[in-house]
């Protein structure tokens, strides 16, 4: 178990000894020949042990041990061993069991020194922080601690704690990516398109990342390691899920959807001011990764949703724009609102600040003063006054300012750009997992039983889809619709391809101009209904020969299609119908 260890002795031969002998056990290893050295590296560093030399040339061990404990009171003070050739004389001081946690008998050889390090630092707050890690891991049936890739390197304190929790990955097997500094994120965009690291859980130990990385780690927080031993968890068992070639693929469509399979989230937009977009995404993969989001979606394999609106500069396109009110005039800033006054006597209207004399308003037509509101004036609104041209308005414009190239843009020119947020559909997860129902030549199929209603879990049927059942209820029908008549699930083979010829908007209107002929024929015996993932049947007989009955219906509907769906149906099984009453 890797500790931080600071050696305090005057002999350098021994030292090098007892600190390559530590070192090859995994600690990290400081040394000081004196006990002023000591006490400065004790201040700026956290150990978990101190072994110290009694017979030290300037100060005997035990005053040592006192005055690294008085004046480190208010920081980490390391449990202090003491090393002497004479234990009998060194244990008869006054004070000394108080100060040492031990005490060793010199010599001693490296090997059983380490040993007892290793012993020892399994008791110390380190050691039972340690413990608390595998603990963990063990709930969530990892054998070993996870492998982590570091981005960029950490610090000596960063890699100390992170041994706690972590085996370092090497050869390129990892189980998470923990980024320590904020810099390390141009480097893990890099990182992450190499042997399926887009796989991997980010952890964020910098602080900085926010919702670009999948979980935080603060050190000091028990919820954030049960957070972070929960994340890893779940991204592996994400990860076995997932069909073979989503593991290690080259093309950023696929490394796109893998990721939000295994993390489990959607692709949203993320307020970044630090950057021209003005907006990131989580992940940090390749900036191109939003195009590869619009192309999947009309793929029919991400849905795609309105996140927000940004003006941007036509010149350098940066979303970073100072909005200002303008004088409609000159475009000047330089604008303020002020109060009209409208003097009865001359009829004079102008701004207050032309009537203003001192504490006085004077009329600067007529130079009256002005005395009593409602007999000699009133205020019958407001005018806009710019500072620069002098010239009066109603109303102020709105000009933007790019704050990277400082070009002005006026607000009736100005350009806007939507952002969008990505979640896989059911049709990605199935195609993912590698249980994507196969397009058949023959028309209409019955589906296998394998492709049962989306939804479906392993504790019993899911609810069915929202616009089913307000059907069934408009029918007042319940799950007794079995008992008379039946539901059909209807799905299409020709689904995949037509979307890779056509695009999945072309693929929706087919199965929209579908639906609409069944239902249209089918008026007189049910109700066709539209799913998001496949479409239903509400037949209220049942018919004897199902198959040809919709063979028929099918062949008939699809006559006035330029492509054909291949619909496939499926009766639904009663236990499925879960109907809310």
């Amino acid at each position: 178990m890797p500790a931080r260890i600071l050696l305090i002795d005057d002999d350098a031969l021994t030292m090098d000894i007892v600190s390559a002998a530590l070192t090859s056990k995994g600690h990290a290893v400081d040394t000081a020949e004196s006990c002023l050295a000591a006490l400065d590296l004790i201040k700026h560093n956290d150990y978990d042990l101190a072994l110290i030399d009694y017979q030290m040339p300037d100060i005997d061990g035990l005053a040592a041990a006192r005055l690294l404990q008085t004046l480190t009171a208010q920081t980490h003070v390391p449990r202090l061993v003491a090393l002497t050739g004479n234990i009998d004389k060194l244990k008869g001081q006054a004070g000394a069991d108080d100060v040492f946690y031990d005490v060793l008998e010199k010599p001693i050889a490296p090997a059983e020194l380490a040993r007892y390090v290793d012993r020892t630092i399994g008791e110390t707050d380190y050691g039972r922080l340690a413990n608390l890690a595998r603990a963990l891991w063990r709930e969530r049936g990892f054998e070993q601690a996870p492998r982590a890739i570091t981005v960029p390197q950490p610090s000596r304190e960063q890699a100390m704690m992170l041994s706690l929790f972590f085996e370092p990955a090497e050869g390129g097997a990892a189980d998470c990516i923990v980024l320590t500094k904020e810099t390390g994120v141009d480097e893990l965009e890099r990182l992450r398109g190499l042997d399926g690291h887009y796989t991997l859980p980010i952890v964020d130990l910098s602080g900085k990342a926010g919702k670009l990385a999948d979980v935080s780690l603060n050190a000091a927080s028990p919820a954030d390691w049960r957070n972070v031993a929960d994340t890893v968890a779940r991204f592996s068992g994400n990860r076995n899920r997932l069909e073979h070639r989503f593991l290690r693929s080259e093309n950023l469509r696929d490394q796109l959807l893998a990721y939000l399979y295994v993390a489990g989230r959607t692709f949203s937009p993320i307020l970044d001011a630090s950057k021209p977009s003005c907006v990131t995404y989580p992940g940090c993969l390749p900036a191109d990764a939003v195009q590869a989001a619009e192309a999947l979606a009309s793929q029919g394999f991400l849905t795609k949703r309105f996140a927000d609106r940004f003006y941007t500069c036509g010149s350098c396109q940066s979303k970073r724009l100072s909005v200002r009110e303008e004088c409609p005039s000159c475009r000047s800033a330089d604008v303020e609102m002020s109060e009209v006054i409208h003097h009865f006597r001359c009829a004079h209207q102008a701004p207050e600040r032309e009537f203003r004399s001192g504490s006085h308003l004077i009329c600067p037509k007529c130079r009256t003063a002005l005395r009593h509101y409602g007999h000699d004036y009133d205020r019958p609104g407001q005018v806009l006054i710019c500072h620069a041209c002098g010239a009066w308005n109603s109303e102020p414009a709105v000009g933007f300012v790019c704050l990277d190239c400082g070009t002005h843009t006026d607000g009736e020119a100005i350009a806007s750009q939507d952002v969008h947020s990505f979640e896989l559909t059911a049709k990605a997860r199935r195609v993912l997992t590698g249980d994507a129902m196969p397009a058949t030549p023959d028309a209409p199929q019955q589906a296998r039983p394998a492709a049962a209603h989306e939804g479906r879990t392993a504790d019993g049927p899911a609810a069915l889809p929202e616009q089913l059942l307000s059907e069934l209820h408009a029918l007042g029908l319940d799950t007794a619709v079995h008992d008379s008549g039946q539901i059909i699930e209807i799905t299409y083979g020709g689904e995949i391809g037509l979307i890779e010829r056509y695009g999945f908007p072309a693929f929706a209107k087919l199965r929209r101009l579908f639906r609409e002929n069944l239902a249209n024929l089918l008026s007189d015996y049910g109700r066709v209904v539209s799913g998001e993932e496949s479409d239903f049947l509400i037949l209220l007989e049942e018919e004897g020969d199902l198959p040809l009955f919709l063979s028929k219906a099918f062949a008939r509907a699809q006559e006035s299609l330029a492509e054909g769906l291949r619909p496939e149906f499926r009766v639904m099984e009663q236990e499925e119908v879960a109907v809310a009453p």
